[in-house]
């Protein structure tokens, strides 16, 4: 169970959440490298040294929501009860980070906007989409090792992380703001006859 934020933790991450969405759209308004720190902390009303107390740089804003994304990523593995089956696993675990995208649907759409239109930042995006794969074989190999060999657990890690991929452009190139959970079950679902995930519990 998470430990409940103070006040002074509520309003630091609040205001880190204030220069990131300002930091956003600054980028597409005026382009990533036309866009000083300067220009960030002026937008939210802070000082150029203010804004390093929050992020080391530009990038450093840009890609700040990954760490949620890490921690939770994390926390979904050490979630999964003994005996559950490999698909029912990854399922849970594509659907949590299928969540948190869901609830900052807004910041996730600015952040893919900026990334498409900034060829510098792509290979870092790339990098840290791909980046939670170890974890995913790790965390596959600790409870099904004895069912799967290291390429197949190599295979069904890289596939399975496409497929969330995949969903997520998908979700994010939609005007209907259709259910991200939802879509990642329908990808789960047909990768699942084909990496024989239906029988395997750890």
């Amino acid at each position: 169970m998470k430990r409940e934020l103070n006040l002074r933790e509520r309003k630091k991450m609040m205001a880190r959440i204030a220069i990131e969405e300002a930091a956003l759209r600054l980028f597409l308004e005026k382009g990533y490298e036309n866009t000083s720190i300067e220009d960030i902390a002026n937008a939210v009303v802070l000082s150029p040294r203010t804004f390093f107390r929050y992020f080391a740089s530009k990038e450093d804003v840009v890609f700040a929501s990954w760490r949620d994304f890490h921690d939770t990523a994390r926390s979904a593995f050490e979630q999964q009860p003994a005996g559950i089956t490999l698909y029912d696993a990854l399922e849970d675990i594509f659907t949590q980070l299928g969540e948190l995208h869901q609830r900052r649907r807004d910041h996730f759409y600015l952040l893919s906007r900026v990334i498409l239109t900034t060829p510098e930042l792509q290979p870092g995006y790339l990098y840290r989409m791909v980046s939670i794969e170890p974890l995913l074989r790790e965390f596959i190999s600790k409870h099904w090792g004895e069912q799967y060999d290291p390429l197949q657990i190599r295979f069904i890690a890289a596939t399975t992380l496409t497929a969330f991929r995949v969903a997520l452009q998908c979700w994010l190139e939609e005007e209907t703001h259709t259910d991200l959970p939802a879509i990642i079950q329908a990808y789960m679902a047909q990768l699942k006859k084909g990496l024989f995930l239906e029988q395997t519990s750890s």
